[in-house]
């Protein structure tokens, strides 16, 4: 290549060694690291736009009505804090067993969420996260499904009558079966990791925690948590596996060890039950920006001359 002519001496001056050059390579230095200073500050931001929320759903009654509730589930407390209501509530209305998200939404506002209709309706509807209402009109899904979770585009859930794993397709009802879980009891809720599925089973008495082998649908007793009556299962924002009891329980939100399965209680919820558990995460990042943020230090090189 040719010649840097800021590397260059002037032919009637003669440079103090290293002066220039030495000078030229810390502008560059200094530029460059103002560059990277502000490209570190734009992907943290981005990042820090991320955030996840645990939702939970409930069912109360009053003499033939049931309103099923959607709140947001605090994991340090356990304490819900209401958002709307439901689909299937009303004279009549069985309620809610189960609510699960979509991945990776922007906002609740475009979240896309599935309620399941309880007791027996085999209904599925979509619903409005910000305010729990419902979207579209419900359509019949063939089974109670009690717990639902994604693995990526694909929604898989736990149907109490047939006791089978299966594919669903929240949209027009459809589903497919994989297998009988083999589970004592029926499973109550599912979640997933990124690399396991998780089941936790209903019913009075202690519930066991399962892993789910979604190529069969067999379950795996890990260990009993020691929740009597868990209605729902779901991975926190802060990474943890959280199970929601049932109205045998009251409401208690739990935190369980996906190791040996042992809960600890987090605290009452405040609701008659956690009938459903699903976690919303929302990237939401800011706008991209084509400026940088940090401006370059600007320096001045005196070089001395001799002669």
């Amino acid at each position: 290549g040719g010649s840097n002519p800021v590397d260059a001496p002037r032919p009637t001056d003669s440079v103090r060694p290293g002066g220039d050059r030495e000078g030229a390579h810390l502008i560059r230095r200094v530029l460059l690291a103002g560059l990277t200073a502000s490209l570190v500050f734009v992907v943290a931001a981005q990042a820090a736009g991320a955030a996840s929320t645990l939702y939970g759903s409930s069912n109360a009654t009053s003499g033939n009505a049931t309103t099923a509730t959607l709140s947001t589930v605090n994991v340090g407390t356990g304490s819900a804090t209401a958002v709307g209501t439901l689909p299937f509530s009303g004279t009549g209305a069985p309620g809610v067993t189960e609510i699960v998200c979509q991945p990776n939404a922007t906002s609740a506002a475009t979240a896309i969420c599935y309620a399941q209709e309880a007791d027996g309706g085999f209904r599925i509807s979509q619903f409005n996260l910000s305010t729990g209402a419902a979207i579209g009109v419900p359509v019949s899904d063939g089974d109670s499904f009690s717990g639902l979770a994604y693995v990526g585009s694909t929604l898989y859930g736990t149907a109490i009558v047939s006791g089978t794993l299966r594919t669903l397709n929240p949209v027009t009802g459809a589903s497919v079966a994989i297998g009988l879980t083999g589970a004592a009891k029926p499973i109550s809720g599912l979640a997933w990791d990124g690399t396991t599925m998780y089941g936790i089973e209903g019913g009075k008495a202690a519930a066991n925690l399962y892993t789910i082998n979604l190529s069969t649908g067999h379950a795996t007793v890990i260990g009993n948590t020691g929740i009597t009556g868990a209605g729902s299962l779901q991975f926190g924002p802060d990474g943890n596996l959280y199970a929601g009891g049932d109205s045998n329980d009251g409401g208690h939100l739990y935190r369980v060890n996906k190791t040996t399965g042992a809960a600890t209680l987090v605290g009452a919820s405040g609701l008659p039950d956690l009938t459903g558990l699903a976690l919303a995460t929302f990237s939401n990042p800011p706008p991209p920006t084509t400026t940088t943020t940090t401006a370059p230090v600007a320096i001045t090189v005196t070089p001395r001359f001799t002669g």
